[in-house]
């Protein structure tokens, strides 16, 4: 069956001499894997450059039931956006993103509500002068499509934030992992404005402090191979 999609790239990965599999986020389908033949030919109609994560795309694929990985018939890149596609740092805070998404998200069924806010992020990503912090924002609010965004309305200065319940807390206990005021500072902004508006740029270990709690939530989900590199890159 033929299905007109948008999708958003996540992870391209060699098949074969000349083609890949490239796993993304459709607004009709939800997760796909698609094989998509000689991206690394030198006159390929798809190449590599269409397939860089977070692109957004417009796609035919074809699907077959009970088949694993499917076949693209078209594919558009629409629209472009040009930082994420050329200037290093988004290009890294892209790579970022896209792989918690593709580790976080799983389920093969639409869920276009998530798709339109995933794309709309996409696009203040693009267009942000700190692509850190906005990569930050951006896993920091994908929380709340998670089950487990921090209760903003919770925070109090000096607060600690705890990172089983999700909440913010002034003393500690022994059973729950906590992150740092200044971690707990950071991520009630990131929940309750566009920070990255207000110049503030929240240090690498906030970055460790997300994925920890993505850890604590997420079973089985395991940290972006990325994740050094953008530690010492990015913040």
């Amino acid at each position: 069956m033929l299905h007109k999609l948008s999708a958003i790239v996540l992870r391209t990965t060699p098949f074969s001499d000349s083609s890949v599999v490239v796993r993304m986020f459709t607004d009709g389908l939800g997760m796909q894997s698609y094989v998509i033949n000689g991206v690394r030919k030198a006159k390929a109609r798809i190449t590599p450059a269409m397939l860089q994560p977070l692109n957004l795309l417009d796609v035919e694929a074809y699907h077959k039931a009970g088949s694993g990985l499917q076949r693209l018939s078209e594919l558009r890149v629409f629209p472009v956006h040009e930082r994420l596609q050329s200037e290093p740092l988004h290009a890294m805070a892209a790579a970022l993103v896209a792989e918690c998404f593709n580790r976080a998200v799983r389920e093969e069924e639409a869920q276009e509500a998530l798709f339109r806010w995933f794309q709309h992020e996409i696009v203040l990503l693009d267009q942000s002068e700190n692509a850190g912090l906005a990569a930050l924002a951006l896993l920091t609010r994908l929380t709340s499509w998670l089950g487990f965004q921090p209760d903003a309305s919770s925070y109090q200065p000096q607060s600690w934030l705890n990172l089983n319940e999700g909440v913010f807390e002034l003393r500690r206990d022994a059973r729950s992992a906590y992150a740092s005021p200044e971690t707990a500072r950071f991520c009630q902004e990131l929940l309750v404005a566009d920070a990255w508006q207000e110049g503030a740029v929240p240090a690498a270990p906030y970055l460790d402090d997300l994925m920890r709690m993505y850890q604590l939530h997420l079973p089985g989900f395991q940290l972006p191979r990325s994740l050094s590199l953008c530690r010492e890159m990015l913040f």
